[in-house]
């Protein structure tokens, strides 16, 4: 079976980008004898294509479509307006950067069907190459994966609304994060729920899992990992510190910040309230997965305060470590986490709720009550392997390839 996959954007940059590379890997461990054969286009810059190429499966054939270049005179476009790296805004995306950046994909999609003659095709987003990708193939089944983000630009602005509202309904299937994503997806494009398929996402138990024996620090070590942003909620995370500095009786604190910002503007917000901070506030910059799985294992609490999330990785990650978390209310992940994980460590905090104040407030209270919890256990998370997600991909995208069974 030779699979394709595609995405706009760098691969192992964001939760996308992890995604995309882990699915493959995860697919890599199901091939007996070598019977999966995989490929990747992906944007990427220049000096990303050595690390890119050395994250992915061995064997795996990259396929680049180089940004900053005199085909590409501009930066790779971002699913999210704020990324970990240089990016350009798809609202902002001109008529002549719409026709380069489709003649760059579409060649190198073209090239690497002529090269591996994919059974499937696997993209990710609901989005712009996507839309390309099912009109100039389509006679290759061709499947998407949702992250959210994809939703939020649709409904945002009217780029290329036209191919995009026609194509992404032709697709041969679509992969969810959860149920209620599932739902939204129908709602923003017409394709029937019978060919939306909930899979949700993964983590990898050979770099997350949790300390040999787990104690509770003093201060409590919390630790945050994505964007710094405040899409993500870092200065509420950082305002919520402040409050309890005055309001925690019982409790010290101190603050591990994993992850960069793409936004100097923000960059300079966020600096600006960690040094006022009345705790330690450290930043970690951009770490890998084993680095931020050490992280946590050090750690007492996961903070999540995202305003927007699809299905976040990092709890899933962070969970396997033994941590407890408190994170923003998001019905969608937190359907999903009380559906397959109803007994993990989560403090959800409504995003809007009159009655018990401000969101600050609000996290700020969370925080000091998963701080007086004890420590807690892991709960059974067999089912959200990425290699328990990759056989729910391989056996929905061709029952003819059923025979492939996991190595043991």
């Amino acid at each position: 079976m030779n699979i394709l996959h595609i995405t706009a954007q760098k691969p192992s940059s964001t939760g996308s980008g992890v995604y995309l590379t882990q699915l493959a890997r995860a697919i890599e461990s199901l091939s007996l004898s070598g019977r999966i054969r995989q490929g990747v286009i992906a944007g990427v810059y220049t000096e990303d294509i050595p690390e890119v190429e050395s994250e992915l499966p061995e064997g795996t054939h990259l396929h680049p479509v180089v940004f900053d270049t005199q085909m590409l005179p501009f930066h790779i476009f971002g699913m999210s307006d704020v990324m970990p790296y240089r990016s350009s805004l798809y609202s902002s995306m001109t008529t002549e950067q719409l026709a380069s950046f489709s003649q760059a994909f579409l060649e190198k999609a073209d090239e690497a069907v002529a090269d591996m003659r994919p059974d499937v095709i696997l993209c990710h987003h609901l989005y712009l190459l996507t839309a390309l990708i099912r009109r100039h193939f389509p006679n290759i089944p061709v499947y998407a994966f949702c992250h959210n983000t994809d939703l939020t630009q649709r409904r945002a602005h009217d780029l290329a609304a036209g191919l995009i509202d026609a194509q992404i309904p032709r697709l041969d299937g679509v992969f969810a994060l959860h149920e209620e994503q599932k739902e939204q997806i129908f709602s923003v494009f017409d394709i029937g729920p019978d060919r939306i398929h909930t899979v949700g996402a993964g983590y990898d138990p050979e770099i997350f899992y949790p300390p040999a024996d787990r104690i509770d620090h003093s201060p409590v070590r919390l630790v945050f990992a994505g964007k710094l942003s405040r899409a993500k909620g870092v200065p509420t995370l950082l305002r919520a510190l402040r409050i309890l500095a005055v309001r925690a009786k019982h409790s010290s604190f101190d603050l591990t910040l994993a992850g960069s910002s793409g936004s100097v503007e923000e960059q300079r917000e966020i600096e600006t309230l960690a040094a006022a901070c009345p705790f330690p506030v450290r930043f970690a910059g951009a770490v890998s997965q084993p680095e931020l799985a050490d992280i946590c294992r050090r750690s007492d609490i996961f903070v999540l305060p995202s305003l927007n999330e699809g299905l976040p990785l990092s709890v899933i990650e962070a969970l396997a470590c033994g941590l407890k978390i408190v994170m923003t209310e998001l019905s969608g992940a937190r359907g999903f986490i009380d559906s397959h994980l109803p007994d993990a460590p989560v403090i959800y905090v409504p995003l809007s709720d009159g009655i018990n104040g401000d969101y600050d407030d609000r996290f700020a209270a969370a925080l000091e009550e998963a701080a007086l919890e004890p420590p807690s256990s892991v709960p059974d998370m067999s089912s959200l392997t990425w290699k328990a997600l990759a056989e729910r991909v391989i056996e929905t995208v061709d029952a003819d390839y059923s025979d492939i069974k996991p190595l043991t």
